[in-house]
């Protein structure tokens, strides 16, 4: 995947620091390091997309979520397009 095509919600930091304070999330965060930008979007979009067809995804997966897709952002690896789509710069 090399365009993010999910809404990228707003966040507070309590929020962000109330859903990244779990270790199954930890580890699938752990468990990306490493890979391509385009295959960590296919994994954000695979977490979210189990739970939401198993019925369990909340405000605190999608939380989880886009605070990473933020971090590839601040990061460099994904950019905002003049047309505001989120993609894949390295």
């Amino acid at each position: 995947m090399y365009i993010w095509n999910r809404e990228i919600p707003s966040l507070t930091a309590t929020e962000i620091n109330n859903a990244v304070q779990n270790e199954g999330w930890q580890r699938y965060r752990r468990s990306m390091k490493g890979l391509a930008t385009s295959n960590k979007l296919d994994c954000l979009n695979g977490y979210l997309g189990r739970r939401e067809h198993d019925g369990i995804c909340e405000r605190v997966h999608y939380v989880r979520v886009a605070n990473y897709i933020n971090a590839l952002l601040r990061g460099g690896q994904l950019v905002r397009t003049s047309s505001g789509r989120v993609q894949v710069q390295r």
